[in-house]
Parts: C-alpha cells; structure tokens; sequence
C-alpha cells in the first residue's frame, strides 16, 4: 500500500483487547472481519467429543480470522481465542470491500491477505494429513520453535494430534 493508501486503511482499523481465554469469534457466529495481532497469541479450535482441538495460533503481526466463514458469510465451524492478553487491529469485511473500489492497491493487498490465509489452511491440512505427530512437532522445532514455550501444553498436544501424555 502507497502511503495515503495505508492511512485510510488504518482510518478503518479499531483496536482491540482481548484478555487471556476470552473469545474473539465463538463457532456458530458469522466472522465479519479480522484481526491484525499486534499483541499476544490467538488459537483457532474446534470441539470435539467435548474438547478444544487446536487447529492453528497465530502471534504478532499475523492476521487471525476464520476464513471460511468470513469470506461465504457462513456460520463459523472455528472459535478464536487469546491464549494470552490481545491487542489487534481489527477491520470489518465490508469497510474492506468498500476501500477495494477506492485505489487498485487494496485490491492488492485484499488478494494477498486472503492467499496468506489459504495457505495457512492449505499448511495446517497438508501437515495433519501427511506428517506423523513425530513429524508434526520435529517441523514445529525447525519452523516455529517460539511456539513451543508459548502455548499451553494441552493446546499443542491436540494441534499435533496426540494426547498430553504422548507430548
């Protein structure tokens, strides 16, 4: 984004804090927007048979949202959560789409955000399909070792498809 293009991008941004275990989106809502964490740690979970099943984390300077939902308008089938205190800048979906018809740049930038967060997804399903849980935390060590110390211990376990007790 040129420089006037990021201020009227930020002109559509609020912050956000969110304290530790609150809840960002709950499954079942309709995602509207997304967060631009300048501060702490979000997890993306489903339940299942009772449970969290950590499916992503996201730190500072990534984008959290449920994509799925928020680009079909569809029910979330993810929550997000702070796993630690919050703060992000958040923007709506529809002040997004109304900068898109403003400057070709947030057409860019829209196009990027979104192939960043399919990506994400197209990681997260590739690594729980094709890698054992030995494997999905020997890449963990290797790409994201500052995860590790940060997310509680029963989170990580259910994000790398085993039990606390196999971790």
């Amino acid at each position: 984004l040129s420089p006037d293009e990021y201020a009227q991008f930020k002109g559509i941004c609020t912050v956000r804090t969110y304290p530790k275990k609150s809840t960002l989106l709950e499954a079942g809502q309709v995602c509207r927007g997304v967060f631009l964490l300048q501060s702490g740690l979000v997890g993306q979970f489903q339940y299942k048979e009772g449970r969290e099943v950590y499916q992503e984390f996201f730190f500072e300077y990534e984008f959290a949202t449920d994509v799925a939902s928020l680009t079909a308008q569809q029910p979330a089938v993810n929550s997000l959560a702070a796993m630690e205190d919050v703060e992000a800048l958040y923007f709506s979906r529809e002040a997004m789409l109304r900068l898109y018809e403003t400057a070709p740049g947030f057409q860019v930038f829209g196009r990027q955000l979104l192939e960043r967060l399919l990506i994400g997804k197209s990681d997260q399903s590739w690594r729980n399909s094709a890698l054992s849980a030995r494997e999905r935390y020997a890449l963990i060590e290797r790409a994201k070792p500052f995860l590790i110390p940060r997310v509680p211990f029963q989170a990580l376990a259910t994000y790398l498809g085993m039990t606390r007790a196999t971790l």
